[in-house]
């Protein structure tokens, strides 16, 4: 009898171990650590892109005042009585055409903080109802949808869902997750999710170029500006508008330094997302699973701050 009750038991044993381990807690901190990071990520991408429109405006601003009096007219909205809320410039300053690059990009990077906030929250106490999971996915979706048709990008190729983030198989790994909490089913979820973390990070990260060239294709109309009025004012003897203009480009040159500061960090950060991001799911698995590439995303999003609080002072000057 004794034997019998070994081999019954055994199975059972078995049994439970694994149910213990598909159950056993999500140490929240990774996720944690992975929010704080994207969301620090987003602020640095809102304070460089406010600084690529304000000076791709100014620039503008500029030439007009430099040019004929029609080039007023590049600012003349169009409308159409067939579609009558509709309005549109026929040939765009470069300005404009930056704010709403600014407004794609910046959807993306809100994309991505949701998405880490929707993590934090699902490793966490908290208990997320399956409709308010479903409110949050079409919220991210319809986002990063915005950037994907804006930005003219397709999806990665292979991913199951058309332009979302959210693909079958990741929101019903998602749901199953919040109905028993198990840790295998959040690691599914997000295993499902990298490809589309992996490609929109990529675009997110190449996207940051774009920005640099603006903000340096602006510094040199403004260099040349500032040198010109710098020359008239050295042939007029006007001491107090010479040191003006000395100090303009000074502070000229350092917010620029600020600036590409912080789109390296930037683009640094979007890139090392996809890792951080397959660790934090890896982390799932228990307390022994390397956390490197977290770490390195938490510390491009605490320099991103250091950045962003730099900038800002520059453009205060």
């Amino acid at each position: 009898m004794t034997l019998l009750g070994r081999r019954d038991g055994l199975p059972a044993l078995v049994l439970c171990t694994l149910i213990t381990a598909a159950c056993v807690s999500v140490d929240p901190e990774p996720f944690e650590d992975f929010r704080e990071a994207t969301d620090q990520v987003r602020a640095g991408t809102n304070a460089i892109l406010l600084l690529d429109y304000e000076w791709s405006r100014r620039g503008f601003v500029e030439t007009v005042l430099g040019g004929a009096p029609e080039e007023l007219g590049t600012l003349f909205l169009t409308f159409d009585e067939d579609a009558p809320f509709d309005v549109q410039l026929h040939d765009p300053p470069v300005f404009l055409v930056v704010n709403q690059a600014r407004h794609l990009l910046t959807n993306l990077a809100s994309t991505f903080a949701g998405y880490a906030q929707l993590l934090a929250r699902l490793a966490g106490p908290e208990v997320i109802r399956p409709k308010t999971l479903d409110t949050l996915e079409r919220d991210l979706d319809a986002r990063l949808r915005e950037a994907t048709k804006a930005l003219e990008e397709e999806p990665p190729a292979g991913a199951e869902a058309a332009a979302g983030l959210f693909s079958a198989t990741a929101s019903n790994a998602f749901r199953a997750y919040i109905e028993k909490r198990r840790a295998n089913d959040l690691r599914a979820a997000m295993e499902s999710t990298q490809p589309f973390v992996e490609h929109w990070a990529k675009v997110a990260a190449d996207a940051v170029q774009n920005v640099r060239d603006d903000i340096k294709t602006e510094y040199d109309a403004r260099k040349a500006y500032i040198s010109k009025r710098y020359a008239e004012t050295r042939r007029g003897k006007n001491s107090r508008e010479q040191r003006r203009l000395i100090e303009e480009m000074i502070d000229l040159d350092a917010t620029v330094i600020d600036s590409f500061a912080t789109l390296r960090a930037l683009r640094d950060a979007f890139l090392s997302m996809p890792g951080a991001h397959r660790q934090v799911a890896e982390s799932t698995r228990g307390p022994n699973v390397a956390l490197d590439e977290v770490r390195t995303f938490e510390e491009h999003g605490q320099h991103l701050r250091v950045l962003q609080q730099r900038l800002s002072r520059s453009r205060g000057r």
